[in-house]
């Protein structure tokens, strides 16, 4: 994978498969050995199982997923968990599960298709747990990573490529170092400022901000 951060270990990291499109994104076949463990939420089982890979376990209440696939899984004693909760998402039910174990380096996959509110219900779960979980959401176009309150993304050896920085909730004291359009302790909100398709300048780069949330989107270095 030519993603953002070349020093991270997948072997420290969960390969989560939701049901949406691109499905593995830019996930290999070297890269599903090397991952600490895949979890298939719900329908996300269909298209993990006809392209060949088990995962470890399968999330949801299973109204997505289909039944001969289920049941060609549980052949293979894979671990199903089903909750019908119907209060939260798979997705949520999932990170619940991954928190439990302590597994909160999460890739994301499959989380978008032909339906907007499914991408931004996924983003909205996922800031609900971001001071806990680190997420990479992965397409085999874009790398999505959200930072919230204090935090910082290096984005470094990344000179050329395309950034855009969106705020999902109002943002205080946003840097961006090493931008052809940098930002010095600037606010940022939907209704005010956002940053489309600027681009790191410098072989050294940080997105940074003292409270909110940002999106960050990154074109792969192979874009």
């Amino acid at each position: 994978m030519s993603y953002s951060d070349e020093n991270l270990r997948l072997n420290e990291r969960v390969l989560v498969v939701l049901n949406g499109d691109d499905t593995l994104g830019p996930v290999s076949e070297d890269d599903l050995a090397q991952y600490r463990a895949i979890i298939a939420v719900d329908g996300g089982l269909n298209r993990l199982y006809w392209a060949g890979v088990l995962p470890n376990f399968v999330i949801g209440d299973m109204d997505s997923v289909s039944p001969a696939v289920l049941a060609g899984y549980r052949d293979f004693n894979g671990e199903v968990i089903v909750d019908n909760d119907q209060s939260t998402t798979d997705f949520e039910k999932t990170l619940v599960f991954l928190m439990e174990k302590n597994w909160n380096a999460l890739d994301i996959v499959g989380f978008q298709g032909d339906r907007p509110d499914h991408l931004l219900g996924n983003l909205h779960v996922a800031m609900k747990h971001l001071s806990i979980c680190d997420f990479r959401f992965l397409t085999s176009r874009f790398e999505i990573r959200l930072i919230g309150d204090g935090d910082k993304l290096q984005l470094d050896k990344m000179k050329g490529i395309g950034c855009s920085i969106i705020p999902l909730m109002p943002s205080k004291g946003v840097v961006l170092n090493g931008f052809e359009w940098p930002l010095d302790n600037e606010d940022m909100s939907m209704a005010s400022r956002v940053s489309v398709s600027n681009i790191i300048s410098e072989s050294e780069a940080s997105v940074s901000l003292t409270s909110g949330c940002l999106a960050i989107q990154i074109m792969p270095l192979n874009g």
